[in-house]
């Protein structure tokens, strides 16, 4: 038989068990799992404070994308401000150079106009003297002309 399994040993072994037991079972308690659960607090401890900083820094970024959204828009409305006023100065300069142009070229009529006034005046001058010596010559004509279209109707 083997000796572990002697009935006169079991007390024996069994004070030894208790005593072995209890030192080991008094380690863990007092020594092992103070220290673990020191370092299961700092771990949690550390995450809460990483996961607190994800937060604030997601806020931050979601604070930033509005503020640079709104500047966009900003710029964005600016810009359509300055197009639109660009457009009226240059809508406005359009009109008055049109307006300009038009005087002139008003003026210019009027010059014309009456440079060829005055050339009618001086071709009247010219012609009537040159009519009233080619009256008779003149009216013999329109009256040959004004025969041929009668005879021809």
């Amino acid at each position: 038989m083997l000796p572990q399994f002697d009935v006169a040993t079991f007390p024996s072994q069994f004070f030894w068990l208790t005593i072995s037991f209890s030192i080991v079972l008094g380690g863990m308690v007092f020594l092992v799992l103070p220290k673990y659960k020191k370092m299961l607090s700092k771990r949690l401890s550390k995450l809460k404070n990483e996961v607190d900083t994800a937060v604030y820094l997601q806020q931050e970024v979601i604070t930033l994308k509005k503020e640079k959204l709104k500047q966009i828009e900003e710029a964005q409305e600016a810009a359509k401000q300055e197009i639109e006023e660009a457009y009226q100065k240059i809508h406005h300069e359009q009109v008055e150079t049109i307006k300009a142009i038009k005087k002139e070229h008003e003026l210019m009529i009027k010059k014309l106009e009456k440079s060829i006034e005055q050339q009618k005046q001086n071709i009247l001058e010219h012609v009537k003297p040159f009519i009233a010596e080619n009256k008779d010559e003149i009216i013999s004509k329109i009256q040959s002309i004004k025969g041929i279209k009668d005879a021809a109707s």
